[in-house]
């Protein structure tokens, strides 16, 4: 068995067509046989190494994505905490904008109820004068 797969001598002798054998040389260990097991031995241990040569390769891949991985959420972290700090700045402008507005609405509020205040004043004053005063 070799890369797990069985050979059998039917098998073998098909797939090197160019090559001969009958039961005799396969049952009294002829020398082409081995070097058939010996071709195919080296074929099994250069596709091991192709395999491992792959999954390097592989590992090298999935390292790389993950490095890629982590500086994208990085990016968007950062992205995240730079609109955060926007919104606060927006926010804040806001409320000034908001309260200023309030100040200025209940000064200007303020300042006409003093004034019809004290013309109701000066209006009790002079009627209470007019009374007390012929």
């Amino acid at each position: 068995m070799i890369l797990g797969v069985h050979l059998s001598k039917f098998s073998l002798a098909c797939s090197c067509s160019m090559l001969t054998y009958d039961n005799d040389d396969w049952e009294g260990g002829n020398v082409a046989g081995s070097g058939l097991i010996k071709s195919l031995a080296e074929r099994e241990r250069a596709l091991a190494g192709q395999l491992e040569d792959a999954r390097r390769a592989a590992a090298a891949k999935v390292q790389e994505a993950e490095a890629r991985a982590a500086q994208i959420m990085a990016e968007a972290e950062q992205a995240v905490r730079d609109l955060e700090a926007q919104f606060r700045a927006r926010t804040s402008e806001a409320v000034a904008k908001i309260e200023s507005e309030a100040r200025a609405k209940a000064e200007a509020e303020a300042r006409a109820i003093s004034e019809t205040a004290i013309a109701r004043v000066a209006e009790a004053v002079q009627a209470v004068l007019k009374e007390v005063l012929p």
